[in-house]
């Protein structure tokens, strides 16, 4: 398996609104999860035309970038990948925690958030404070699932988070 510090980051958020509502549960359970009201399983959609369709339809609040979220978290989301949660709730909002996805893409029905995915936290806490404007801006993106593109700024995130 590929060094934790060679693997795509991912930045990933735990709450609807900003506030942190599931980072705890990200954290206890060892999970990271998805929602945008979608309540069929993502591997059921042909592509994220469909799948965009069904929200624009089914859930009119939804839209282009959740179906490329969802499409992302089941499909582009691999085992191994690094996920970086930047903490928002109050008293935990400077930090930064790293995780590595450790399953597949899975489907739970009855759930608040149906799409989910296992994750294996690092015990270590980093802080926003030290990173460089390109890697703060990474982390700072409001979007619920992201890709760092970038390779320098995800080695650059990575290697802090590991740091301390």
């Amino acid at each position: 398996m590929t060094s934790l510090l060679q693997q795509r980051v991912w930045v990933i958020r735990g709450g609807e609104s900003g506030i942190g509502e599931h980072e705890q549960e990200f954290l206890s359970d060892g999970l990271i999860t998805v929602g945008f009201g979608c309540d069929r399983i993502v591997t059921d959609f042909k592509d994220t035309r469909e799948l965009r369709r069904y929200l624009e339809d089914e859930r009119e609040h939804e839209g282009p970038q959740a179906a490329r979220q969802l499409w992302d978290f089941a499909f582009e989301l691999r085992v191994g990948d690094n996920v970086i949660l930047p903490r928002t709730i109050r008293g935990h909002d400077r930090e930064l925690r790293i995780g590595r996805v450790t399953g597949h893409y899975q489907f739970r029905t009855g759930q608040h958030h149906q799409h989910w995915r296992a994750v294996s936290w690092d015990d270590r806490v980093a802080t926003r404070a030290g990173l460089d404007k390109g890697s703060l801006n990474a982390v700072n993106q409001r979007t619920t699932l992201n890709l760092i593109k970038d390779a320098e700024i995800a080695k650059r995130i990575r290697s802090h988070c590991l740091a301390v």
